[in-house]
This record gives C-alpha cells, structure tokens and sequence, in this order.
C-alpha cells in the first residue's frame, strides 16, 4: 500500500496541490443557485483539469505497473 502511495504521489505535481487548494476556496464561495458565466467557466475549467489529473495519475501507475513485469 505505501508503494502505491508513492507512485501516486510522484504523479502529483506541486502546482497541482495550489490548483486543489484554489479549486476548494472558489467552490466554498460559489453560489449554485445563482451562477455566472464565470462561474461556469471555473466549473468547467477545474473538472477538465480533475480529468486530466486522473489520467495523469492512471498512466503513471500503468507504467509503474508494467516496468516490473
């Protein structure tokens, strides 16, 4: 278990922790029930990058995966 937490931490950048970080504030502060098209545009701007992340972390641990074999 803490071999996976070390490959997926090596996935994880430094600039990906102030975008998580920025990502929580906005979406403590954001009014659902009245959005703006800023606000959408945030929306839709951290859920492209939290896809991305994902993918990012899935194709590191695939590779780590496949160089013991």
């Amino acid at each position: 278990m803490l071999m996976l937490a070390k490959r997926i931490f090596k996935a994880v950048h430094p600039f990906d922790w102030l975008i998580a970080v920025a990502a929580a504030i906005i979406f403590a502060k954001l009014d659902f029930a009245d959005l703006t098209a800023i606000d959408i545009v945030y929306l839709v701007t951290f859920v492209i990058w939290g896809i991305l992340f994902a993918l990012r972390i899935f194709i590191v641990l695939r590779q780590n995966g496949e160089r013991k074999v």
